[in-house]
């Protein structure tokens, strides 16, 4: 029950920010789970039509998030062009959550802020 990953977060406790475009196409968001318990585990899933969904899910019986913080707080970014040539599809929105309870990050033809200096050095895409 400690390893199963199969409760997935819902967005009420989920707070997305800070989302930009690094200099080679990668999308950057920060995510912040305020809900107190860690998360350690997203699960990556895309429909027909072009939905990208990075879901996070925990166990049955969840633990306290503890300082350095996982997933739960911290910046991360998806890579469309390599998704898409795994997936053999294209991108045409990402989410975070469920089809069912979802945050959108990015849609095709959205203009983004260019990331940071210092979020590009924290990734080492310089």
């Amino acid at each position: 029950m400690f390893k199963w990953e199969i409760n997935s977060v819902s967005t009420d406790v989920v707070k997305i920010r800070d989302i930009s475009e690094m200099e080679d196409g990668k999308i950057v968001y920060y995510a912040d789970i305020n809900d107190g318990y860690s998360l350690n585990t997203i699960k990556y899933d895309m429909e027909s039509e072009g939905n990208f969904y990075m879901t996070p899910l925990r166990p049955l019986i969840k633990k306290e998030a503890q300082p350095p913080y996982g997933l739960e707080k911290g910046y991360d970014f998806i890579d469309i062009k390599v998704q898409e040539e795994f997936r053999g599809k294209e991108i045409k929105r990402i989410y975070y959550g469920t089809p069912k309870d979802k945050i959108l990050i990015w849609e095709k033809g959205m203009e983004l802020p260019k990331a940071s200096e210092e979020v590009e050095k924290y990734f080492g895409f310089e």
